[in-house]
Formats: C-alpha cells, structure tokens, sequence
C-alpha cells in the first residue's frame, strides 16, 4: 500500500443509533463516529481525524457528516488534489 491512506468503513451492526466505525488499516488505529456531528479528516493537526500521511492527504481533505432525513453517511471531498 505504500504510503497511501486506506480504510475500511465498519457500520456498527445491530447498532441503532447508525454510529460507524472508521479503522485505518496500516495501523488498526480506529475511530467510532456518532451521527449527531460532522468530522474533518485531513493530515492537519485541527481536523477530528488527523492522519499523518502529509504527502498524499490534504491537510483538510474529507468531510464525513450524516443525514437525519435519509439516514445516510456522506463523503465530501474539500477540495483536495489527491
């Protein structure tokens, strides 16, 4: 994988509240996201998931927020390159 970021997006099942999990693969490291707030992920030190992969991840590069009405988790790109 070298140095590019990957995840793998875990819905927590039997979980009612549509919390989900984020894992990071090259380091297992992982965060449990509650629907009720958005996250910034990004390689910069203000964003709710910092992630140190400077080179190939922006330093606020991706919006995760959830939909009450649809019950649906959003990606949006902030304008990132990569």
């Amino acid at each position: 994988m070298g140095n590019r970021a990957s995840f793998v997006w875990i819905f927590l099942v039997g979980d009612l509240s549509m919390r989900l999990k984020l894992v990071l693969e090259q380091t297992n490291q992982s965060w449990t996201l509650n629907p009720t707030r958005e996250y910034i992920i990004g390689s910069g030190s203000d964003c709710d998931i910092a992630l140190p992969y400077v080179s190939v991840v922006a330093s606020r590069h991706l919006k995760l927020s959830f939909n009450q009405l649809t019950n649906i988790w959003h990606a949006q790109d902030l304008g990132s390159a990569n």
